[in-house]
C-alpha cells in the first residue's frame, strides 16, 4: 500500500476545489481515521505533526500532514488507516404523510410533541442559521451552537453565543443543503406552513468540506453540546458513499456506531438506486471474469475510486486496460490499445501506474493508477481497489454523450465460488456498459456509511405530484404518489441485513433555502417554491429530491418521540420501525421499499404501548442514561440528586449509588457479564429504569 495515501492525498485535494485549500503558506492535512494500538501511539502520532481531533476507543479522527502520510503508516503504534473519503451530498404536505401531522397535535396523545427538551443536530454544508426558519414565535434564534470545520487546514470555527451566530453568514454561499435539511427536521416558521417535524427542538449547526473525518468530528459537536444542557440528541447525516466494506466494520462505521450508543442517528441511504454503479457475483468455471469500463460522470477528467470486495479473504485478481473508444456507423465500438499484467492475489499486490514514468500509458491517459489487492484485517475480506487521477485530450461524441477518447476498463477474476460485491464511487465515476460481459446494477447502491448497527438508514417514496414555482409554472415531478423513488439506494448486506431500515417523503420536499446562496445567484430566485418577508428581509424556500430530504424528516419524527419517550435508544427506534413501518400495497415485492415506510404517529404509539407511558406520566424532563464502555453516563435536565440501583434479573441489588448534577458518571467496571436493570430513583416523581446488557 505504499503509494495508496499519496494517490489518495492528492485526489482529495483535486476533488475539493476550495479556496481554503488553494492557499499558499497554510499546512495541508489529508483528514485520515487510524486505528492505534495504544495510547502511547496517540502521543507518537502528535509528536509527528499529526492534529488528533477526537478517539474514540482506538480509533482517532486525524489530520496528517500531506507530506508525512507514508512514514505516519508506517508509524509503530498504527495499525490501520482508512483513507479519509470525500463523501456525497445525499414540509409542506409531507408533513401529512401516515399521520405525522398528528404528533405535533397531541392528537390521541397525552399532548403534542415538537421535539421540546430534544436538542437535533446535523453536519451539512450551505448552512443559513439566521434564516427565519430557525426563530421562534418570538424572533428568538433556536440555533445554539455553530462549528464549522475546514479539515485540509486544520480550521475550527466555534459560535456558541447568539451575537456570534447572529453576525455569521454561512459556511458556503455556493450550496444550500445544509439549510434546506435542517428546516425539514427542524424549522419553526409556520406562516407558509413549511415548517419541519421537530419545530421545538434546540438545533446545533456543524458544516465540513465533506470529508468523513469532519463529519464525525461535527457528531461528537452535537453530543458534546446535547450532554452540557442534559438533553437527548438526534443527529441527521444527508451524505452517502458508495465505496467501502458495507458490513459495517470500516472505522467509519465503527466509529460512528460508537457515537449511536450516545444520540440517535438517522443517514441517507444514498440516490444511486437506478444507477449503474455495482456488480455482485459468484465466480463459475464458466464465468470466471467480469470486464467493466469507468467512465466520468462528466467532462474528460477520470477521478475517484472502485473497489471489489470478496465475502472472505479468498483474493480476487485484477489488470487495467485502456480502450479506445470509437464511433464507426453512429455505434459505439471499443479498441483495446493497452494493458497491464494480471495481478494476482496469491499474495497482496500493488501496481502503480504513472504516465511520466510509463510512456505507453502517456500516448493515452496522463495522470496516475494505483491498483492494490490485500486482506483488510478490519473484516478479513479481500478487497481489490483502484484508485485513479486521468485526463484524456481527445473525445469522441456518441449518442449524444461527449466521451473521452481513451478509457479505464477494469478486468476483474478469481476461482470458482469467490464472491465479488464491486462499486464505483459515482461522485465523479461510474460503471459502463461493456459487452459481452454482464452489465452493471444498482442491487447493492445502498451507502456504505449507514451499515453500521447504530444508525437509522433512510430512504424516500415520492411524496408530491406537482410543486408551484414563484415564476408561476408548475414542475411535474412525480405522477405516482405515493411510491417508492427509483434512485432511492437499497441493498441486502453481507450479514443478511436489509437495507434502508425506513423510507420517508424525500421526493420532492419544498424546505428552506440560504439566503447566502441566493444573494450569490440571485437568478435562481424565480425557480424558488414560496416567498416570505419578515422585517424587510425576504426569505425563500425551494424543492429538492433526495435521500437527503427523508433523512431529516425521519430525524425530526424521532427528535418527537424522543421528547415522549425518555431515555429513547436507538433500538428502540428500530423495534417501532420493524413493528409499524408498512410497505406499498402496489409495491410491497419493490426491494427499494427496505424493511417498510415510516408511520410516525403508529410507531410513537407503539413506544407508547411497549413502555407503558400514559398520560399524567409523560416527563421531557426524566433522567436517562447512555452506555460508553465500564461507564453509565446519567443525564440528569432537572440536575436533582438521584439515587442510582443496578440490578440482576433475580431482583438482587448489585450497586447502589448517588448522581448528582445534570451529567454524572457511574462506573460499571465491577460487574460481571450479563442483564441488568438500570434504576434512577428521584424524589417526588417516578422512577426510570430501564434494562441494559453487560458485555
Amino acid at each position: 500500500m505504499r503509494n495508496l495515501f499519496t494517490l489518495i492525498a492528492a485526489l482529495s485535494l483535486v476533488c475539493c476545489d476550495f479556496s481554503a485549500v488553494a492557499q499558499e503558506n497554510v499546512p495541508k492535512y489529508n483528514p485520515t481515521l487510524i486505528q492505534v494500538v495504544d495510547d502511547e501511539a496517540v502521543e507518537q502520532l502528535k509528536e509527528q505533526g499529526v492534529v488528533i481531533w477526537y478517539q474514540r476507543g482506538d480509533v482517532v479522527l486525524a489530520l496528517v500532514p500531506l507530506r508525512q502520510t507514508e512514514s505516519v503508516r508506517k508509524s509503530r503504534g498504527v495499525r490501520h488507516m482508512e483513507k479519509g473519503r470525500y463523501i456525497v451530498q445525499a414540509m409542506d404536505t409531507s408533513r401529512t404523510m401516515f399521520g405525522a401531522d398528528r404528533l405535533g397535535r397531541g392528537e390521541d396523545l397525552p399532548r403534542p410533541y415538537d421535539g421540546s427538551g430534544v436538542v437535533v443536530g446535523l453536519c451539512d454544508t450551505g448552512l443559513d442559521p439566521n434564516h427565519i426558519a430557525f426563530k421562534d414565535a418570538e424572533g428568538k434564534l433556536r440555533v445554539k451552537k455553530v462549528v464549522s470545520f475546514d479539515e485540509p487546514i486544520n480550521q475550527r470555527i466555534v459560535l456558541d453565543t447568539p451575537d456570534d451566530i447572529a453576525a455569521w453568514t454561512t459556511d458556503n454561499e455556493d450550496n444550500f443543503h445544509g439549510t434546506h435539511v435542517c428546516n425539514i427536521m427542524a424549522g419553526s416558521y409556520k406562516a407558509n406552513n413549511l415548517y419541519g417535524m421537530a419545530p421545538g427542538a434546540d438545533i446545533v449547526m456543524t458544516s465540513s468540506l465533506g470529508y468523513d473525518v469532519g463529519l464525525l468530528a461535527g457528531c461528537e459537536e452535537i453530543v458534546a453540546y446535547a450532554k452540557s444542557v442534559g438533553k437527548p440528541a438526534v443527529i441527521n447525516l444527508s451524505f452517502s458513499s458508495y465505496t467501502g466494506p458495507k458490513d459495517g466494520k470500516s472505522l467509519f462505521c465503527r466509529y460512528l456506531e460508537s457515537l449511536g450508543e450516545e444520540a440517535i442517528i438517522c443517514m441517507a441511504a444514498g440516490n444511486a438506486g437506478a444507477s449503474r454503479m455495482s456488480r455482485q457475483m459468484t465466480f463459475t468455471e464458466n464465468d470466471k471474469t467480469w470486464m467493466t469500463r469507468i467512465i466520468p460522470v462528466d467532462g474528460l477528467e477520470l477521478r475517484g475510486l472502485t473497489d471489489a470486495w470478496s465475502k472472505d479473504d479468498r483474493p480476487i485478481s485484477a489488470r487495467v486496460h485502456v480502450y479506445e473508444h470509437l464511433v464507426v456507423n453512429d455505434a459505439l465500438t471499443f479498441n483495446k490499445v493497452y494493458s497491464t499484467p494480471m495481478q494476482h492475489g496469491e499474495a497482496e499486490y500493488s501496481l502503480y501506474i504513472n504516465s511520466q514514468a510509463d510512456q505507453e500509458f502517456a500516448k493515452y491517459l496522463k495522470g496516475q493508477v494505483l491498483l492494490e489487492g490485500y486482506v483488510n484485517h478490519l473484516n478479513n475480506r479481500w478487497v481489490t481497489e483502484l484508485s485513479y487521477l486521468t485526463e484524456c485530450e481527445e473525445s469522441v461524441t456518441a449518442n449524444g454523450k461527449v466521451l473521452p477518447r481513451y478509457t479505464l476498463v477494469v478486468e476483474y477474476t478469481a476461482n470458482p465460488g469467490v464472491h465479488m460485491d464491486a462499486c464505483v464511487d459515482l461522485q465523479y465515476s461510474k460503471f459502463d456498459v461493456f459487452d459481452p460481459y454482464y452489465r452493471p446494477q444498482s442491487v447493492f447502491s445502498i451507502s456504505d456509511l449507514n451499515t453500521g448497527n447504530n444508525v437509522i438508514s433512510v430512504g424516500m417514496y415520492n411524496s408530491h405530484a406537482w410543486v408551484k414555482l414563484l415564476d408561476g409554472t408548475q414542475m411535474c415531478w412525480y405522477p405516482t404518489v405515493p411510491s417508492i423513488n427509483d434512485m432511492s439506494s437499497y441493498g441486502t448486506l453481507i450479514d443478511g441485513r436489509v437495507q434502508p431500515l425506513v423510507c420517508a417523503p424525500g421526493a420532492p420536499v419544498v424546505s428552506a433555502c440560504s439566503s447566502h446562496f441566493l444573494a450569490k445567484y440571485p437568478e435562481q430566485i424565480p425557480g424558488m417554491s414560496a416567498k416570505s418577508m419578515v422585517d424587510g428581509k425576504d426569505y425563500y424556500w425551494n424543492v429538492c429530491t433526495g435521500t437527503s430530504m427523508a433523512s431529516p424528516y425521519v430525524a425530526g419524527v424521532v427528535a418527537c418521540w424522543a421528547e415522549a419517550v425518555p431515555g429513547l435508544t436507538v433500538d428502540d427506534v428500530k423495534s417501532a420501525l420493524r413493528n409499524t413501518n408498512v410497505n406499498t400495497k402496489a409495491e410491497t415485492n419493490n426491494v427499494k421499499n427496505g424493511q417498510g415506510w415510516l408511520r410516525p404517529y403508529e410507531g410513537l404509539k407503539y413506544l407508547f404501548s411497549v413502555t407503558g407511558i400514559t398520560e399524567g406520566k409523560v416527563d421531557a424532563g426524566a433522567p436517562s442514561f447512555v452506555l460508553r464502555g465500564d461507564v453509565a453516563e446519567i443525564l440528569n435536565p432537572a440536575g436533582t440528586r438521584l439515587n442510582v440501583k443496578v440490578c440482576d434479573m433475580t431482583g438482587i441489588v448489585q450497586m447502589d449509588d448517588v448522581a448528582e448534577g445534570a451529567v454524572s458518571e457511574i462506573s460499571l467496571a465491577n460487574l460481571a457479564p450479563g442483564i441488568y436493570t438500570l434504576t434512577l430513583v428521584r424524589d417526588n416523581a417516578a422512577p426510570v429504569s430501564r434494562k441494559f446488557v453487560r458485555r
